[in-house]
């Protein structure tokens, strides 16, 4: 069962990886990350996890998160404008130090 659940984290820490970089290209088009004070691109659709941005520093920051639901549910990951990953909840633990888990508290680096 753990295997399984482990094969699905990769595809929500690809997606928050590219969300960032189009968030990013956005900023780096129009110095900002806001549409109408949302986040300005869509957030990716991901399976067994839900993808959600929030805007900070007016416009000038995001964080989005990958929150598991289903099997996946207690897994949160996060991703913010520069570029700060964090496991935020983990059946296992979170690590000590910012960064994604893919394997109990044992970083992915």
């Amino acid at each position: 069962r753990s295997y399984v659940q482990r094969s699905k984290v990769p595809p929500a820490l690809d997606g928050l990886s590219s969300y960032a970089v189009r968030m990013e290209q956005r900023f780096q088009d129009v110095g900002n990350y806001t549409n109408a004070g949302a986040c300005a691109v869509a957030v990716p659709v991901v399976t067994d996890f839900t993808i959600t941005c929030v805007i900070s520093g007016g416009g000038t920051g995001f964080t989005a998160t990958a929150t598991g639901s289903g099997t996946m549910a207690g897994y949160t990951y996060t991703i913010n404008h520069q570029g700060t990953r964090a496991t935020t909840a983990h059946p296992k633990g979170t690590p000590a130090t910012a960064c994604w888990s893919t394997r109990g508290a044992t970083c992915d680096t």
